[in-house]
């Protein structure tokens, strides 16, 4: 399976738009989840998976 770090922008705990269905879960590995870090959700997640993919791959 292939590892991915979801990511999003705002804190979806607090707008309420968490979602119990993901379309990735039969086919990849979920590392890590980064919320509301705004534009730096994706620079972390980026970091997240690297390390992720230094340490396993």
């Amino acid at each position: 399976d292939m590892p991915f770090v979801e990511v999003h922008m705002s804190d979806i705990a607090k707008t309420g738009v968490m979602r119990n269905v993901n379309v990735l879960n039969d086919v990849a590995v979920r590392v890590a989840q980064v919320c509301g870090l705004k534009e730096l959700s994706y620079m972390k997640g980026l970091k997240i998976i690297i390390e992720y993919i230094k340490k396993n791959l």
